[in-house]
């Protein structure tokens, strides 16, 4: 067990060292008005801050993409094929700028924020739920997922999990969408239980082949877990087996 720093060794250089524990750093002025609020007050800051919004501006990533437009017209460009090809190098050109684009926002949100701790746990929970860009290739879900993160990021863990395991992008990396009745995809369950929560050696095949949910070792955690889907996914639902369903309408977290 840690033992509590005693108030009296509370001082500037103390300060500095929990903004870079709980933060980024900090500039001279923010160190001194951190030490001013006292070891308990700046602690009570950093757990407690401020609600700061999702604020994007106009950014080309804010608005989900109109992928079904763009497969129709690239199969209205199939008898054109070096028109085809200039439209699909066209596409991945704006995917390569709006993932920059998003890495440039998240930087300077963590450079700017009033929540240090909240924002460098939303940092670590993007390294514990690793989704990889260039897999999931739209801008607009990674940054989804980067705000369901910093919404959970120092809150309840099985919480996160849920939030997580019914994330577009997360769904996209493992591969979910290609999962069904008669040849489930196991990647999600596998990764669920072996990265995510429990470790290896702590579960078996027989769980990864059920879905998580209805493993006892993770029951406790993802108790209730279902699938959430939207308009746009109800079609597919026939050809899958997830157990309950809830819907809900489309919202700017679905793709």
């Amino acid at each position: 067990m840690l033992t509590p720093l005693p108030a009296i060794n509370w001082n500037y250089e103390s300060a500095a060292h929990l903004l870079n524990r709980a933060g980024f750093g900090g500039a001279p002025e923010e160190i001194e008005r951190l030490q001013l609020q006292g070891l308990e007050g700046a602690v009570n800051g950093l757990l407690h801050p401020p609600k700061e919004p999702e604020v994007v501006d106009s950014r080309p990533w804010s608005a989900p993409l109109d992928l079904l437009g763009q497969r129709r017209e690239l199969r209205s460009l199939k008898a054109q094929p070096q028109e085809r090809k200039a439209k699909v190098k066209e596409l991945r050109r704006e995917q390569h700028s709006e993932l920059q684009d998003l890495r440039y926002w998240w930087l300077a949100r963590m450079m700017e924020t009033r929540a240090p701790l909240r924002e460098k746990m939303t940092l670590f929970w993007h390294g514990h739920f690793a989704t990889s860009a260039q897999k999931v290739k739209h801008a607009y879900a990674m940054w989804r997922q980067n705000a369901t993160l910093r919404e959970h990021a120092l809150g309840h863990f099985p919480t996160l999990l849920k939030a997580i395991s019914r994330d577009p992008a997360m769904m996209a990396y493992l591969d979910l969408q290609q999962s069904n009745t008669d040849h489930p995809n196991e990647n999600w369950s596998r990764e669920v239980m072996e990265l995510f929560t429990l470790g290896i050696g702590h579960y078996s095949e027989t769980d990864v082949r059920n879905r998580p949910a209805l493993s006892p070792a993770i029951g406790s955690i993802l108790s209730g877990s279902s699938f959430v889907s939207t308009p746009r996914s109800t079609t597919r639902l026939a050809r899958h087996s997830w157990g309950a369903v809830e819907t809900s309408p489309v919202t700017t977290s679905s793709i």
